[in-house]
């Protein structure tokens, strides 16, 4: 790109990200409006000390402004799934640097513009001080993979902040990258919601993911809901004692019946975040919560058995992440119990943002 397009498209996008009209930057630097706008067309390139005072005035570099492309010197991933917001910035070497968490980024739960709040404030928290230009972002975000004006704000957004190289997508591709390393097999991500992927040569399939209204079972949010609606069927009669009437109680700080305008209010995100009270009952062999956990680890299974179905090799690796995962020894062989005999499951604990920040690097390696 020629070298005075180059400064205009990383000129626009300084003056933007600091929120500048084109009058209030000539203002600073004591030029005119017609001159910034000039810059920002491509139309010439100021002399070095008007650079100077333009890299002042926007806190960058003169460097940051003219170079078509920094050498990449770090890496940052985004993972923002369905209840919060993990950044994580990485160095050349894979050592972490910054570290940040917030509340949720899903656009279709928080709206747009928090999610794009959101966003800038975890990316200011881990970045503060490093050229933007030197770094690789890839930001995979619930609700930011499925919706094509979601995925084009979010991008617009991360471009504006002048990073060397950006792309993003959903929350699925960070588990993706956790799973598979970009490699063949069936990855499930099993978290507040649930979402399967078969990737072989090249291709990729996808199983449900359709969102808690119209999905199947396998969630955090199905199986805390499987177990307020026992806790319910208990409490008036309807259904088996069960230790979740108590446990949920507790949990609560209220009986279940007090407690629903707060679940109601809460919504798919509340109700999965009572998900472990369900694994707690199971553990203390608990038969409804042992029932629940059996009924969702077999759609789990069906999620798997479809995946699979569209990987050519079946030898290729069928791994379960997200915060599910976390509850392998009862979930492992429920699953396995409904799956052929040739399938064995792995699980990964290692955290989504670390595959986020993986695609950043693969990403400018490809």
């Amino acid at each position: 790109m020629e070298l005075s397009l180059v400064f205009a498209e990383r000129l626009q996008r300084a003056r933007r990200e600091h929120g500048y009209t084109q009058k209030e930057l000539a203002a600073k630097i004591g030029y005119s409006e017609k001159a910034v706008s000039k810059w920002e067309r491509g139309g010439a390139i100021p002399p070095v000390e008007v650079l100077i005072d333009l890299a002042a005035a926007l806190h960058t570099t003169i460097g940051a402004l003219l170079e078509n492309k920094c050498a990449i010197k770090y890496y940052l991933g985004i993972d923002g799934g369905g209840t919060k917001t993990a950044f994580l910035l990485q160095d050349s070497e894979g050592n972490t640097v910054a570290t940040h968490k917030l509340g949720s980024t899903n656009p279709n739960d928080v709206g747009m513009e928090t999610c794009l709040s959101r966003q800038r404030e975890g990316i200011v928290a881990v970045t503060g001080g490093i050229d933007p230009a030197e770094i690789a972002v890839f930001a995979g975000i619930a609700g930011g993979g499925i919706s094509g004006d979601n995925v084009v704000y979010i991008k617009k957004a991360l471009d504006e902040l002048g990073f060397g190289a950006v792309a993003n997508g959903s929350d699925a591709e960070n588990s993706l990258e956790i799973a598979l390393h970009g490699g063949d097999g069936v990855a499930l991500i099993a978290g507040t919601g649930t979402i399967a992927f078969a990737q072989s040569g090249g291709t990729q399939h996808r199983v449900a993911g359709w969102g808690y209204l119209l999905d199947g079972g396998g969630s955090g949010y199905d199986v805390a809901r499987d177990g307020l609606a026992a806790a319910l069927r208990h409490i008036d009669g309807r259904g088996a004692a069960t230790l979740l009437t108590d446990m949920f109680a507790q949990k609560l700080q209220k009986s279940v019946p007090d407690a629903i305008p707060e679940i109601y209010q809460g919504g798919k995100r509340y109700i999965a975040s009572l998900a472990p009270v369900v694994f707690e009952a199971a553990r203390a062999r608990d038969a409804v919560a042992m029932d629940i956990l059996a009924r969702n680890a077999a759609a789990l299974a069906e999620m798997i058995v479809a995946a699979r179905a569209h990987v050519s090799d079946k030898n290729t690796p069928v791994v379960i992440c997200g915060g599910l995962a976390h509850h392998q020894d009862l979930l492992k062989p429920l699953i396995e119990a409904k799956l052929p005999a040739d399938v064995k499951v792995t699980f990964s604990l290692e955290e989504m943002v670390y595959g986020a920040a993986a695609r950043a690097r693969r990403m400018t390696h490809e």
